[in-house]
């Protein structure tokens, strides 16, 4: 892990600075967002950015209403959003010569960490801690043998995720810098043939770039987020 940051004792990684300039922009478009739909009269859709906020805001709301009902989507949504388009940013910004923010396993681990604690909170206000008790354990004899699997369940849950999203844009930012290294070796080799051959693997791998930098981070991204809320509704079901 490459330090880049060390003041006062505190140290931050490459991939963690770039999840906090997620968060920040992240932030920032949250209240220009709401400004922008704001000076829309009525919140009719009158302009084209207006129409572009009110198509992502439906789609993350469609995602949350999907998973935790539409009962409970209002009270979700403000974390549907920040999870999502954080994750979203912390992991396309490699774009602009940023690490991608779960290469650094810190990253997911401190996300998932916090999570666990919100829905454990969640769950202990909405149904006591009797009611996640015997969430735990069940209400009869038969149940309480089980008990230690459920329990481990929950704590190893997150840390799933965790290692999903981990991987899974791990995997892509090797493949890209093997990649890289292959290209690299082609046109140093000074043959003709190679280095052709480096330069249409090099536009070929345009492909493999919007793919690992761009479709692939919305995919985790929404798997994460859909993960997380799934683990919300499940603590408020099983009581």
């Amino acid at each position: 892990m490459e330090i880049i940051i060390d003041i006062f004792g505190i140290t931050l990684s490459r991939g963690f600075v770039t999840f906090l300039i997620a968060m920040l922009i992240v932030f920032i478009l949250m209240i220009w967002a709401a400004k922008v739909m704001d000076s829309e009269k009525d919140y009719r859709i009158t302009s084209l950015t207006a129409g572009i906020i009110d198509a992502l805001f439906m789609f993350v709301y469609d995602l949350v209403a999907g998973i935790v009902g539409e009962e409970l989507v209002e009270e979700f949504m403000p974390l549907g959003l920040s999870l999502f388009f954080t994750l979203l940013f912390a992991n396309t910004l490699s774009l602009i010569g940023l690490q991608e923010a779960v290469t650094d396993l810190v990253v997911p681990f401190v996300l998932v960490v916090m999570l666990f604690i919100a829905w454990t909170i969640y769950a202990l206000v909405k149904v006591g801690i009797i009611g996640y008790w015997k969430g735990l354990v069940g209400d009869n004899i038969a149940t309480y043998a089980l008990s230690p699997l459920e329990l481990l369940g929950r704590f190893t849950s997150p840390f799933s995720m965790a290692f999903r999203i981990f991987g899974n844009i791990l995997s892509g930012f090797i493949i890209m810098n093997v990649i890289w290294i292959v290209i690299g070796m082609l046109f140093t080799s000074g043959s003709i043939i190679l280095i052709i051959i480096g330069v249409a693997v090099q536009i070929a791998s345009a492909a493999l770039i919007a793919y690992f930098s761009v479709f692939s981070p919305v995919i985790q991204a929404l798997v994460f987020t859909s993960l997380a809320l799934s683990n919300f509704k499940a603590l408020l079901e099983e009581e």
